[in-house]
């Protein structure tokens, strides 16, 4: 298991532990080195799920962010990825990786 998804797992655990958000600063902090970790072009599978983890970070559903977080780092097989790129690159081709640091920053701040 990965570093990052290790913490994540630890996020998860917290979540009935720590105020929630104790929990927010440390997912968006997660978020934003894996994100800028990572070179454009990203693909769809994983614009659509970092989009979606910083989309519900604000909101009361945080396991759910960090589930999505958690599914763009762990990204499904070969096969399901060409699907998802088939089907989806152009509702996801306009986001880059300096869009959803952006996005993350405004919700974070």
């Amino acid at each position: 298991m990965s570093t990052r998804l290790s913490e994540v797992d630890a996020l998860v655990r917290k979540l009935d532990e720590v105020d929630l958000d104790e929990v927010r600063r440390e997912g968006a902090q997660l978020i934003l080195k894996e994100i800028e970790s990572r070179r454009d072009p990203l693909s769809s599978w994983e614009k659509m799920h970092f989009e979606m983890a910083i989309a519900l970070l604000p909101t009361v559903w945080l396991r759910l962010c960090l589930t999505h977080f958690r599914m763009a780092l762990e990204p499904p097989s070969a096969e399901i990825r060409a699907q998802v790129e088939r089907e989806r690159k152009e509702q996801f081709d306009w986001i880059t990786r300096e869009e959803l640091i952006m996005r993350l920053k405004r919700v974070d701040s």
